[in-house]
């Protein structure tokens, strides 16, 4: 069982004490940095080799190579993508984050499906479409 300590809980809210609160159901997920900004964030690192979690297996990562691929491919598209459904679209080869939610989500939705095809291993492929 896992402890408070663990989570940095120094206390219980004083919503708790409302009868009408039922935890954690009458709150709802913050999309933006619980899904956009931390699970994408986490998915680039476990794809680039970052964060090893399978003790050696390791066959989710995606090569250098696919990775420049991927790059060059998100930076052409930026010429025949209107700037009003996503500004600049950060080089995900060098950067662990992108710079707002808008463009983590561009990719996400757009770029990263047609991206990861044939370069991210069908299984992990096939989790990320039915995740998003």
């Amino acid at each position: 069982m896992r402890t408070t300590e663990e989570f940095l809980i120094q206390a219980t809210s004083i919503l708790m004490e409302l009868k009408s609160t039922v935890f954690p159901n009458s709150f709802m997920i913050e999309f933006m940095h619980l899904v956009i900004h931390n699970t994408s964030k986490l998915l680039l690192s476990l794809w680039k080799g970052n964060i090893l979690s399978d003790k050696g297996k390791v066959d989710y990562i995606i090569s250098d190579k696919d990775l420049i691929e991927i790059r060059k491919a998100c930076a052409a598209s930026r010429t025949t993508i209107p700037s009003s459904i996503v500004g600049k679209l950060s080089d995900i080869h060098k950067s662990e984050s992108f710079h707002s939610a808008e463009t983590k989500l561009a990719w996400i939705l757009f770029y990263g499906p047609a991206q990861l095809d044939g370069k991210l291993p069908k299984p992990y492929f096939t989790r990320f479409l039915e995740f998003y």
